[in-house]
Formats: C-alpha cells, structure tokens, sequence
C-alpha cells in the first residue's frame, strides 16, 4: 500500500468514529488543497499551543511519537504536520477530529479535558 492510501485510509477511520461526512472532503473540486493544508496546519499549531499550556514540550512529543526537532519545525510552521502527529492528538488529547481536519465544530471533542 502506498504511503498516501495509508495516511487516507487512517484519516477516513478517524472520520467514520466521528461521523464526518468525507464525501465532501474528497469530492469537492472547488477545495484548493494548497490553502487546506495551510488550515489543517494553522489547526495544528493552534492545538499545540494549548496543549503547551499544561504540559511541557518533551512530554508532548513522547505522547505524539515525534522528536524535539520535528515539534519546533511544526511550531516554526516550517514543517508540515504529518497524519501520525494529526492521529495522535485526536486519540490521546480529545482533539477534534472534525475541528482539526474540517475545522468544524469546537477544538476539543464535548465533555473532554485535553489531557
């Protein structure tokens, strides 16, 4: 399986426990990938800001899977964050998936602390 159908088919797992509808998110031709990534990315730095709030750096990258490095490339908008960093932050931070990838809804997933 190539890279890009595994990050695709973990971002569709994510959907279907939240119950998004990705028929727009794959079919709407008029959805300028360029600026999409940007938001996601925006949405990212935006979570991590906030997780930094209550917890320092390295026990974030721990729990996301990344190295120092990796973390201040993402906070220095850089680099982009991967499907790894973005699956993470849902699974282990009540991040919103809906919010995150869609930016629908709030931040964190009702009736959740983010850590």
């Amino acid at each position: 399986m190539l890279k890009a159908e595994k990050c695709l088919g973990e971002i569709e797992e994510i959907c279907k426990k939240e119950t998004i509808n990705l028929y727009f998110f794959r079919k709407n031709e008029k959805l300028n990938m360029k600026d999409y990534k940007i938001a996601v990315n925006k949405r990212v730095l935006e979570s991590l800001i906030f997780l930094l709030k209550s917890q320092k750096q390295t026990e974030i990258c721990s729990v996301l899977g990344i190295k120092g490095p990796k973390f201040s490339e993402i906070m220095a908008e850089r680099m982009s964050a991967g499907v790894d960093v973005i699956q993470n932050l849902c699974r282990f931070y009540n991040i919103s998936p809906a919010w995150l990838i869609l930016g629908e809804g709030e931040m964190l997933r009702s009736g959740a602390n983010a850590v």
